[in-house]
């Protein structure tokens, strides 16, 4: 089981290497990058890094998303959408 996570300094993880590799690859082929978290990922620690979150149009999460980081993607012109 691979686990997802967000940190402060605006990197989107996933544990295992290969995994990160090819999500990056994916990501560079996306017309769109949408990033699909709960909110208990964030401010976690993973092994690899995938992208900064600059690269992501779009995140959709839950309502439990901490404040610092709706206003941190407003900033940067990223789309939150809160799932019920």
């Amino acid at each position: 089981m691979t686990k997802r996570t967000y940190r402060p300094e605006q990197i989107i993880n996933k544990l295992g290497e290969a995994e990160a590799q090819l999500k990056k690859t994916m990501i560079e082929s996306a017309e769109e990058a949408i990033l699909v978290i709960d909110s208990s990922k964030f401010n976690k620690m993973a092994l690899a890094n995938i992208a900064p979150s600059e690269v992501m149009s779009k995140i959709v999460t839950d309502s439990g998303i901490p404040s610092q980081y709706k206003k941190l993607f407003s900033n940067q012109g990223i789309g939150v959408i809160i799932a019920s």
